[in-house]
């Protein structure tokens, strides 16, 4: 199967940055999901946090939803400090919490904001608690 979605990964300052555009189907969720979990491994167990940029994300597919969640569900026994989401699709962000029942039983803090700034002032002031 080919992958839809596409995905860039950036890591700054203990930031995980995942930017998300597209339609996602099960093989962009696990290469994506894949690709994460390598970089979080290869930290060593020194705290970060996630932000993820959903401003062109236009959905999943059922099947990526589940392994969304599998990954989710991974990622709450790391030692990430925090994920904030920017997003202005809230529709999309309540599909995805729905389909994803770690999203809802997270305990990570997380937070949505309308800016990739704000979020990042956000996960800053974690990092320096």
């Amino acid at each position: 199967m080919v992958e839809h979605g596409e995905y860039k990964v950036t890591v700054e300052a203990g930031i995980i940055n995942v930017i998300f555009i597209g339609m996602f189907n099960d093989v962009a969720s696990k290469n994506l999901c894949s690709y994460v979990e390598e970089l979080i491994n290869g930290m060593n167990g020194a705290s970060f946090c996630m932000l993820f940029n959903m401003l062109d994300y236009e959905g999943s597919t059922p099947d990526a939803h589940i392994i969304g969640n599998l990954h989710f569900k991974w990622l709450e026994k790391q030692n990430c400090l925090g994920k904030a989401v920017v997003a202005y699709n809230m529709a999309l962000i309540e599909i995805s919490r729905n389909e994803q029942a770690t999203l809802r039983q997270s305990n990570i803090d997380s937070r949505i904001f309308e800016t990739e700034a704000e979020a990042k002032t956000w996960l800053m002031s974690l990092q320096q608690q």
